[in-house]
This record gives structure tokens, C-alpha cells and sequence, in this order.
């Protein structure tokens, strides 16, 4: 090759790299712009849920929703390090840096996975047409789909309970 094909020959894999260079960084933004948070999609769900309800929920509009809260079902290793951390807790003068640890190693082993729940503000319309805001405790699975509806003052009552967040099971109505 004479030195103008190789100059051309040059400049030519320079552009191409850089057009490949582009290609890929433009294919990764839109990546994660297409990712959405698991607090996204439950939204969406519940929306879809409430949605596809119309004849028990009439003229729904979504308002706001709280935060997506994962619930577990505690093992043996949990209650242990609940009962380390209280034990601690009580005495006279508390260990913060054996606190700390032990909530650390809580926070590293939660327990099972159960699924999530999340509050949801919404208006509906009454039997007399007029919009009330009404605020419901929405329950999900893993899968972040919609297993029961409860009133917003049931929050504290089934922190545990596993019962809600077995849809998969043998016995499921699903």
C-alpha cells in the first residue's frame, strides 16, 4: 500500500471505532432508562389492580403512595439477634459498638422473603357520585403482585403475617 491508502485506511478505522464507540454508549443509556425500580413496578400494579376493579372501586384516581416495604417471616437466627440486641439494650451501661454489630447482622439476614407492602391515597367515587379520599394497605408478593387489600389502620396488625403472601401455594384461589 502506498502511504495515501494508508492514511485513508488509518482514518477510516478511526471512524468506525468511534461510530461503534457511540453505538454502544447510546445502547447503554436507553438500558438504564428502561430499568425501573421495584417501587415503580408495584405502583403500576396497584394501579393496574385498582383499574381492573372498577365496579368495586368506581371513578378511581390514583393521589399518592407510600413506601414499598419488604415484610420477611423471621428465622431462628432473627429472633436470636432481636433477643441480643434487646439483652444489650437493657443493660446499665450498652455496648454501641456491640449494638451496632448486631444490627448489622440483622440487617444482613432478614428472614425469608414474603413480599411487600405499600400504602396507597386514591378517590373514588361514593354511592351518592360525590369523590372521597380513601387511604388502603396494599399487599404483595415477591413477584410484586396485588394479594389483598386492607384498611390503611391494618398496617400494624400483619406485620407478620404470613398468611397474605402465599398466593403460589397448593391452596392458593389464584
Amino acid at each position: 500500500m502506498n502511504k495515501l491508502t494508508l492514511g485513508k485506511y488509518h482514518i477510516l478505522v478511526v471512524v468506525a471505532v468511534l461510530a461503534a464507540t457511540v453505538v454502544l454508549l447510546s445502547c447503554r443509556q436507553s438500558k438504564q432508562e428502561n430499568v425501573k425500580s421495584s417501587a415503580d413496578k408495584a405502583r403500576e400494579n396497584v394501579v393496574s389492580w385498582m383499574e381492573s376493579m372498577k365496579l368495586e372501586y368506581p371513578g378511581y384516581q390514583p393521589a399518592e403512595f407510600g413506601e414499598l416495604t419488604p415484610r420477611y417471616n423471621k428465622s431462628n437466627i432473627t429472633f436470636h439477634l432481636y433477643n441480643l440486641i434487646e439483652q444489650e439494650r437493657s443493660k446499665p451501661s450498652p455496648s454501641k459498638r456491640a449494638i451496632d454489630s448486631l444490627e448489622n447482622l440483622l440487617r444482613d439476614n432478614p428472614g425469608e422473603l414474603l413480599g411487600y407492602s405499600i400504602t396507597h391515597k386514591y378517590n373514588v367515587k361514593d354511592i351518592s357520585g360525590e369523590i372521597r379520599q380513601v387511604e388502603s394497605l396494599f399487599l404483595l408478593d415477591t413477584l410484586l403482585r396485588v394479594i389483598t387489600v386492607l384498611d390503611a389502620d391494618a398496617y400494624d396488625q400483619i406485620m407478620d403475617e404470613e398468611l397474605f403472601f402465599r398466593p403460589e401455594s397448593k391452596d392458593s384461589t389464584l
